[in-house]
């Protein structure tokens, strides 16, 4: 709270801090086939990036990063509606483009789950993080949080955190390590409009297909 006429402090992300290693983390099991990807189908999947261009990437390229949601809508709106802005409550997106996307599942390893670390509600709070660490850009602080957590002593295989296009729904970050790969199954690869909801989620999303 604060008093009558004043302004609430303005909310800066910072850098974890020296002590994070040490830092207890909640780390959440998420199987594989609960996580889908969206996009090209000749990329190799799971698809680790390496430009050092997007939120949780190595900004020294040294380790690969790869994102996923837990549900189509998010998916989307983290990829094909990322860079577009809505008009009039809406996204057009030409047809040629929606249908050469398409939705990649992982079979899960019998044993194996993919070990993330917590950056979402007190977790990320006790941490010394906010919601910024999610909308934040430019990205070269969220970037410091992702070799962090990367290098942190529990081994995590990646990043459990609010999606900034979906405030409301989780998204995923992995890591490109070898302990990370063995716990992910085949990859089965879907034609976008084929995938069964896709008419729900590009009516939720606002999407409109234009010639």
């Amino acid at each position: 709270m604060t008093r009558s006429g004043t302004r609430p402090p303005a909310s800066v992300l910072q850098a974890p801090s020296p002590s994070f290693s040490e830092l207890d983390i909640k780390a959440r099991e998420v199987r594989p086939s609960e996580l889908l990807r969206s996009g090209p189908k000749d990329c190799g999947e799971p698809h680790f990036g390496k430009l050092g261009l997007h939120r949780f990437d190595d900004p020294g390229c040294t380790y690969g990063t790869c994102y996923l949601g837990f549900d189509l809508s998010t998916a989307l709106a983290e990829t094909l509606l990322h860079d577009l802005a809505a008009v009039n409550g809406q996204f057009v997106v030409e047809r040629s483009r929606f249908n050469a996307r398409w939705i990649v599942r992982f079979d899960d390893v019998p044993g194996q789950a993919l070990k993330l670390a917590d950056m979402t509600g007190a977790s990320l709070l006790r941490a010394g993080g906010d919601a910024a660490l999610s909308a934040v850009w430019p990205y070269d602080v969220p970037q410091r949080w992702s070799q962090q957590i990367h290098a942190h002593p529990y081994g995590f295989d990646g990043i459990y955190y609010m999606s900034r296009r979906l405030n409301t729904r989780r998204a995923v970050v992995l890591f490109d390590k070898p302990a990370t790969l063995k716990k992910i199954g085949q990859a089965h690869y879907t034609p976008l409009p084929k995938v069964k909801g896709a008419a729900q989620a590009r009516k939720a999303l606002g999407i409109v297909l234009a010639p």
